[in-house]
């Protein structure tokens, strides 16, 4: 299982408690070293939110 496809169950709205039924090998210590990893490779990153464009008319 890859970090992405983790990350993609989150984003898809299960919980850690899903995941960790569907996916016996991982566990709770798995999880967090995922979510570690994610952070220190977005740490130097920087997100740029963008206000709404109006709708064409």
């Amino acid at each position: 299982l890859s970090v992405e496809f983790i990350l993609g169950l989150f984003a898809a709205g299960w919980t850690e408690l899903q995941i960790l039924e569907s996916y016996p090998t991982l566990t709770r210590e798995s999880i967090r070293a995922i979510f570690a990893f994610t952070v220190e490779c977005m740490q130097d990153e920087v997100i740029y939110t963008l206000a709404p464009m109006a709708e064409a008319r």
